[in-house]
């Protein structure tokens, strides 16, 4: 399942004035959903946590200082631990700096010795869909080199095959209100199921995820 959450409008549209008490508030509702999804037996769920608009809209520095806040940063944590799942930072390289960089894949690898879980949780962060096909197609090149092939030697098929064994098929798509599947566009999605709730994420309860 590949969630998407209306982040400007719950962040910017709250009532709450600490800064880092509205992105507490928004990272626990994202939890919540998280949680429902597991409870329907989802184990592979994908949550465009901050995505490349957003980011565009409220700067970098705004995300990596969040990141580097303890409070936030603990609290972040431990929700993850509670919840008993592994996951993985799916991130746009170029915009973030290299502490914050190691401070995802630090819990990363924290998190795979912790948690035994079926459950995983790709979180993207200013993810870019170009970015991806270019990482994708870097990987693709050394996996066939490995087998002592040239990619330029491939046919168009066999290159469309192998691309397609990269990517980890998404069958559902859910978006928060004021949300489209072009916010955030993932290859994965290309057959998945769209559905996009007339509610904001702050109102989505178990009852409209089941």
């Amino acid at each position: 399942v590949y969630f998407i959450p209306d982040a400007y409008s719950f962040l910017y549209k709250s009532k709450i004035n600490n800064f880092y008490n509205i992105y507490i508030l928004y990272i626990k509702k994202i939890f919540e959903v998280i949680d429902f999804l597991t409870k329907n037996n989802i184990q592979t769920i994908t949550i465009d946590l901050f995505n490349l608009e957003f980011l565009n809209l409220i700067g970098i520095d705004e995300i990596e200082g969040l990141f580097r806040n303890k409070k936030f940063w603990t609290f972040f944590k431990n929700f993850i631990y509670h919840q008993g799942i592994s996951v993985n930072f799916v991130i746009n390289e170029s915009l973030f700096d290299l502490d914050t960089k190691q401070l995802l894949k630090n819990l990363e690898k924290k998190l795979l010795k912790r948690n035994a879980s079926n459950v995983i949780v790709n979180f993207l962060i200013g993810y870019d869909v170009f970015e991806y096909i270019k990482k994708i197609f870097n990987q693709l090149t050394v996996d066939i080199t490995q087998q002592g092939k040239n990619i330029n030697d491939l046919g168009k098929d066999e290159i469309k095959k192998c691309f397609i064994e990269k990517l980890s098929p998404i069958d559902l798509v859910i978006g928060c209100q004021g949300t489209s599947v072009t916010d955030s566009l993932l290859l994965e999605s290309s057959f998945a199921h769209l559905v996009f709730l007339n509610l904001p994420l702050g109102d989505i309860t178990k009852e409209v995820i089941d």
